[in-house]
């Protein structure tokens, strides 16, 4: 039997490697954290479309990090297990789907968008390559 879990996956990603901000980055979290498993994919897509990629900047003793907060659907493959009257899984299936990371490059003072991007380095050529005559700002 097929189960569908939400994840929500997690990585502190240092500034000097932030070109490694992109869809995916999170994959090695090593204690994820199952918000609810599913029996069809259907269900598991509409919670997902429930939420959304989050990056943030932070600083700690004087160095900058950035948080990055996945949501991922993983398939997983269970049996029943007679002996032990329950359902173990038996194997990982895949990643599945997994929202989308959007990081906007506006211009100031308007706020107008200029570019939605899918990595952190997408994002930081779009404004080294802005053309206009304002500043620019990425909204992570």
């Amino acid at each position: 039997m097929k189960k569908y879990d939400l994840v929500k996956r997690t990585a502190e990603i240092k500034y000097k490697d932030r070109k490694e901000i992109e869809e995916g980055c999170t994959a090695f979290d090593d204690s994820p954290e199952y918000i609810k498993t599913f029996d069809t994919l259907e269900e598991a897509k509409k919670e997902l479309a429930k939420r959304k990629t989050d990056v943030s900047k932070f600083s700690y003793h004087g160095m900058t990090f950035y948080k990055v907060e996945e949501y991922v659907i993983e398939e997983n493959e269970f049996e029943y297990d007679e002996d032990e009257s329950k359902f173990v899984q038996t194997d990982f299936i895949d990643t599945l789907e997994s929202t989308e990371m959007k990081i906007e490059v506006v211009e100031i003072p308007s706020h107008e968008t200029i570019a939605i991007c899918s990595s952190l380095e997408e994002a930081e050529e779009a404004e080294d390559n802005y053309e206009g005559e304002n500043e620019t700002c990425i909204m992570i």
